[in-house]
């Protein structure tokens, strides 16, 4: 298997200049022997297979040295991402030297069967700003890309950062001119892809944006500039439009790239006009993002990174980027190719691989963090089983729990040693209804579970898509559940003692497996069919509750309206089913946890962030949202009418505090309804 490196000349984040970058791209795996498959437009749900790009910029040069060492991660990448910088001669480097290096380059290709990527401008600013813009553009810089070409390369990509943006926005220019609307400047990008296809029509295209810049779907930019709070405007509306351009010019677009550095996807950057950014979920945003590419069976990259690491260490770089990789997965996403870069200072140090924050040192542990160079496992029920902890934790990874698509219906188990069976606590893997194998050996998200007794296993289900619909998440939790009794005395567990527990999409399918019919059956014979899918309890964070109620509410909203009804549609299989709004609600009824409430439910802990003192579904306070803590308040009422024990937790708007808040009560109520005693 392989993995790929990019070499790439950015744009920075939040700074119009480009700056030397190095780009890492960690993805989502699925192994081989577990039946892995390749993304494409007519399967953009697929598990598609990991890649791994790093990006070194004009720091290349330390990589094509004879004694350059890192032999682990030249194994294991894909592709060279270039600069458009890079293939043309400058006062810094003359033509012959350009030549030399471009050969280097391309040796380096040849011998590691590598891909290449150029990242360029796409419409530049400083051309003519008129109807010619494109083609100019496109000339020029198809005059770089052809000295690559004649040093005995091929581009197989072009990364397009920020076309439109650099037309209505223009940096380098002092007589004001500049495009005055989004769709004369997609025209000009059009025209720039046709010289471009029509000189190399085996080079696909991503088109990339710095995604703190725009608002999206009417909410506003990380800093909150301009009359809109938008700065550059609303990137939704853009890439909508360039795509229908695209469409309509029968140009073929491969897929998206985004640039949004951990510090801003976590809110811990500082906003010159939000006061606490922590307020706004831009993870939630980008993930948004990713479901609405992969719903037009476009391919989804993510540029991996930390700007206050790039400004203030190599080992600050590494440890953040690797958290971001981290966060991001655990949110359910699973981009086709992340990009880990750096336009900053940091990090200076490429090789060797030995060497603990290196560049390629970050490489070799994203990669084997994503487990993408060990090959799958043969038998179904796996495999890697290694002592995490030698005293205290073994772990067991990549278990296929299901019959009909065992590359996705994967788990991971981390089992506390103990005397006596441990209570589990399943955490399903999910965003948007799209899911993708655990990967890595981090136990730091979920420690607080271990050190108090508890064993985790993470579930990833069958990602919804053009050929997967409701119930199957559900569906494949269960089997899970059924699948960790089944094997209970193997991984240490007590069949009795089971909790699940998702948050947004993933606390869905908790409460619908939880409420919802046990799907054990007796007389089957599966060994795992005929045990009981009923969890213990559950945690359900930021989860809809009522989705005909609340997307009744969202669907009203003309910002939100397009992406949540295509949402729903394929969450549905509507396919091209003609539905109003009321019968699209309608259908909705049957996926709301609340439908399935009974008496006999399982205890239930809710937690939303909000007002702690908010107790009724009309509080003035509250707004419906994808996560609003309405629909929490409902099914709250539901289940004390019902006498169901429940805990409904109204946590802090900080994210800090938010999480610890979070895992105090989390314990406590597992304590209470997994019956705890010292820690076991």
């Amino acid at each position: 298997m392989k993995l790929s490196i990019y070499v790439i000349k950015r744009v920075g984040c939040l700074r119009p200049f480009a700056r030397i970058t190095v780009v890492l791209l960690a993805l989502s795996w699925a192994a081989q022997a577990l039946g892995e498959v390749e993304a494409s437009p007519k399967n953009p749900s697929a598990i598609v297979k990991p890649e791994v790009w790093l990006c070194a910029g004009d720091r290349i040069a330390d990589l094509l040295q004879p004694d350059a060492e890192w032999p682990f991660v030249k194994q294991h990448l894909t592709g060279i991402k270039l600069y458009i910088g890079q293939l043309s001669g400058s006062r810094r480097r003359p033509a012959d030297a350009t030549v030399d290096r471009l050969q280097q380059i391309v040796r380096l290709v040849k011998a590691y069967d590598f891909k290449v990527a150029v990242e360029l401008g796409g419409c530049l600013d400083f051309s003519p700003l008129d109807d010619t813009s494109g083609e100019w553009s496109a000339r020029r810089e198809l005059a770089a890309i052809e000295n690559f070409y004649s040093a005995g390369g091929k581009v197989d990509f072009l990364d397009i950062d920020g076309p439109i943006r650099r037309l209505m926005h223009p940096n380098n220019r002092r007589d004001g001119r500049c495009f005055d609307s989004i769709e004369k400047a997609a025209d000009e990008l059009v025209d720039a892809l046709r010289i471009h296809r029509e000189a190399h029509p085996e080079t696909g295209y991503w088109l990339l944006t710095n995604f703190p810049n725009w608002g999206w779907r009417g909410g506003a930019s990380y800093h909150a500039r301009g009359p809109q709070r938008q700065d550059y405007g609303d990137y939704d509306q853009v890439v909508r439009i360039v795509l229908d351009k695209l469409k309509a010019a029968k140009i073929p677009l491969d897929g998206v790239t985004v640039d949004n550095p951990f510090d801003y996807l976590i809110g811990e950057h500082r906003s010159v006009k939000i006061p606490d950014p922590k307020s706004v979920d831009w993870l939630g945003r980008v993930r948004s993002y990713e479901d609405f590419a992969r719903d037009k069976g476009l391919t989804f990259n993510l540029i991996a990174n930390s700007e206050r690491g790039g400004h203030e260490s190599d080992e600050r770089f590494n440890r953040e980027t690797l958290q971001m990789v981290d966060t991001y997965l655990q949110a359910g996403g699973r981009p086709t190719r992340w990009f880990v870069q750096s336009w900053y200072a940091y990090p200076k140090q490429m090789v060797p691989e030995s060497s603990p924050n290196s560049m390629t040192a970050l490489a070799k542990t994203v990669i084997q963090r994503v487990r993408s160079d060990v090959p799958a496992p043969t038998r179904r029920e796996t495999t890697e089983e290694r002592p995490a902890d030698a005293q205290n934790l073994r772990m067991i990874s990549k278990i296929s729990y299901g019959k009909e698509a065992p590359e996705a219906q994967i788990l991971n188990a981390y089992l506390v040693r103990s005397s006596q069976p441990a209570p589990v606590i399943v955490q399903i893997i999910s965003g948007g209804w799209n899911s993708s194998p655990p990967r890595g050996t981090n136990t730091q998200p979920f420690q607080a579970y271990l050190d108090a007794g508890i064993s985790v296993v993470v579930v990833a289900h069958r990602p919804v898509g053009e050929a997967i619909h409701w119930p199957t998440p559900a569906d494949d939790v269960a089997r899970a559940i059924q699948f960790i009794r089944a094997h209970a005395t193997r991984l240490g567990i007590d069949p009795r003692r089971i909790a699940v527990k998702g948050r947004s999409s993933g606390g869905h399918v908790a409460l619908m497996v939880g409420f919802g019919p046990d799907r054990r059956k007796p007389d089957s014979e599966d060994l795992v069919a005929r045990r009981s899918s009923r969890p213990t309890c559950i945690i359900a964070g930021s989860a809809p509750t009522d989705l005909s109620l609340q997307m009744g509410e969202l669907l009203k909203s003309a910002q939100r309206r397009d992406y949540l009804w295509g949402r729903m549609r394929v969450l549905l299989g509507a396919g091209e089913e003609e539905l109003t709004v009321d019968q699209l609600v309608q259908k909705l009824k049957p996926l709301s946890p609340i439908e399935y409430v009974t008496k006999d439910s399982p205890p239930v802990m809710l937690m939303h962030p909000g007002p702690a003192d908010a107790y009724w579904p009309g509080d003035a306070r509250l707004k419906w949202d994808v996560h609003t803590p309405i629909t929490g308040l409902i099914l709250t009422a539901k289940l004390k009418e019902l006498g169901v024990p429940h805990e409904l937790v109204m946590l802090p708007e900080n994210r800090e505090r938010r999480s610890s808040a979070a895992m105090d009560r989390e314990l406590a109520f597992l304590r209470k309804y997994l019956i705890l005693t010292n820690g076991t």
